[in-house]
């Protein structure tokens, strides 16, 4: 038997869950030899699906365009920022055999719209503990400047404007603090002919800041993790997630943390409540879904508060030592229980339970 991966490796959130996922699950020694990777824009879907055979598994990452002919059992992840969904993705994702989700949240979210609680199971993503680790922090010289940043797509969803505003009321245009955001989204840029970065620049501009900074181009993970070491305070008032990537890697990466409890990201944050900076927040119906797919009309998101968002900052940066030992304690938790191996491990464990791996092998001696 084999189980086919399909999906694709890229640099955004989901290329980035299919890799390293996918390195983990061969990592499994007793199922490794089996892991058959499809990368599903660069090879032959209707030829691979042909030579399906019963007892092979297919767990898919993304929706795919074409309806394929396959044998065995069929996993579809469901990876989703809202509480209603559309009647065209709840089929899509009830025309399979299992459906794994990376938090409680989003099977509640599923059982709500009248999935039973077997059709789904709980396989978390992950980080990459060998990446993102505090050691890297050591490597740089600290100086006057106190630096807060923050990583995620320049849309409506990750609260930027909240962001912005609490900055603004907290420190307005002092030298010594400075916003660095990371904050292109290479995806709309090119396929919605949008120029995120000339928006976020006439923003600041609205705004008179001149202590935030914008760090663009593509960067590999190993220099994503240099931001994380070069920055003090991560902050993401983000209105909803799925998993939320750059939230547990920054966590990972050893950073006191200041964030929203809501949605997707609860899946970890709920460890480590103590640890982190919580945020005040009001929830609302979504204003704008830009770039969120299958959101049916009347979802709702959290919106921080501005003063929230203000307070936070002020107090974390007014006793960052406590926080920073906090922090610490934090990272080595996630890293410990939520690598990408742990969630190959999960997905061992679902694969097992609803015996989809039938295999028998005699006993050596």
């Amino acid at each position: 038997m084999n189980i086919y991966l399909w999906g694709q490796r890229n640099i955004y959130g989901g290329g980035i869950h299919f890799a390293n996922f996918s390195d983990a699950l061969k990592n499994v020694s007793l199922i490794k030899d089996m892991v058959v990777e499809i990368d599903i824009r660069d090879q032959n879907l209707e030829f691979i699906a042909s030579k399906s055979k019963d007892n092979d598994v297919h767990i898919f990452f993304f929706p795919l365009d074409v309806n394929l002919n396959l044998k065995g059992k069929v996993i579809k992840w469901g990876i989703f920022e809202s509480n209603l969904l559309t009647e065209e993705y709840i089929d899509y994702l009830t025309k399979c055999h299992l459906v794994w989700v990376p938090s409680e949240w989003a099977k509640k979210v599923l059982i709500n719209h009248g999935l039973k609680k077997n059709q789904v199971d709980v396989v978390p993503e992950g980080v990459d503990p060998t990446i993102f680790h505090p050691y890297n922090y050591n490597f740089f010289e600290q100086d006057e400047i106190f630096r807060f940043y923050m990583i995620g797509k320049n849309e409506h969803r990750k609260g930027i404007l909240e962001l912005l505003e609490g900055f603004k009321l907290a420190y307005g245009n002092d030298p010594n603090v400075k916003l660095f955001l990371k904050a292109d989204n290479f995806w709309s840029d090119r396929n919605k002919n949008t120029d995120k970065n000339k928006e976020l620049l006439s923003l600041l501009n609205d705004y008179n800041l001149t202590n935030v900074k914008l760090l663009t181009g593509k960067l590999t993970l190993s220099e994503i993790s240099m931001i994380h070491a070069c920055c003090d305070v991560f902050i993401f008032p983000t209105r909803a997630e799925g998993w939320g990537l750059p939230l547990i890697e920054a966590i990972a990466a050893g950073s006191p943390v200041i964030t929203n409890y809501y949605s997707g990201q609860t899946e970890y944050l709920q460890h480590i409540a103590n640890q982190i900076k919580m945020l005040d927040f009001s929830i609302c119906s979504m204003d704008k879904t830009e770039l969120i797919t299958n959101v049916k009309f009347g979802a709702e998101w959290a919106i921080s508060s501005i003063d929230s968002i203000a307070s936070a900052m002020t107090s974390i940066k007014n006793d960052y030592s406590n926080f920073k030992v906090k922090s610490l304690l934090a990272s080595e938790f996630i890293r410990k229980n939520f690598s990408w191996q742990n969630a190959a491990d999960e997905a061992f464990k679902s694969l097992f339970k609803n015996q989809f791996l039938n295999i028998k092998v005699e006993k050596p001696f």
